[in-house]
């Protein structure tokens, strides 16, 4: 009857410690969710964050492009403003960005072409704007015109 009563002994505190252990399980999984509770609106957040800076730098890029395109469009003698402004409204629309071009009037004696590209990022922006809400982009590109010195 001796071994009965320590192989009950035995069976019970191992009983005791499965207990613990999974009491341990039960509140660490409590404080993981509580972690991520906290954890995951910052992330979010920051991803959010990246996504509107990093479209708001695409957005300027392409503009940059399309104006620089555009002013070599009008560098050559007997090239129109319509021409430039088509050269650029057309890189514009193939980055899906919704924009106006202003381009200076081209005349024999204009001697330098100025594209300017100006975009709303709340028209452009792939996310709801919280950094760039209701702010303007604007991109400027001025080339000489050939044959003047």
């Amino acid at each position: 009857m001796k071994k009965n009563s320590q192989a009950d002994e035995m069976s019970a505190t191992g009983k005791d410690r499965n207990n613990r252990r999974s009491r341990r399980r039960r509140e660490r999984r409590g404080s993981a969710l509580v972690e991520h509770a906290f954890a995951l609106p910052i992330l979010f957040g920051l991803f959010l964050g990246m996504w509107e800076f990093a479209r708001a730098e695409m957005i300027r890029q392409a503009m940059t492009t399309a104006a620089y395109e555009a002013a070599r469009q009008g560098i050559p003698p007997g090239s129109t403003a319509q021409e430039v402004r088509r050269t650029a409204t057309s890189i514009l629309q193939a980055a899906r960005i919704q924009g106006t071009v202003d381009v200076n009037s081209l005349t024999p004696t204009t001697q330098e072409v100025q594209v300017t590209i100006r975009a709303k990022m709340n028209d452009n922006s792939w996310v709801a704007p919280v950094f760039y809400r209701n702010r303007q982009i604007v991109a400027t590109f001025n080339l000489r015109r050939e044959g003047y010195d």
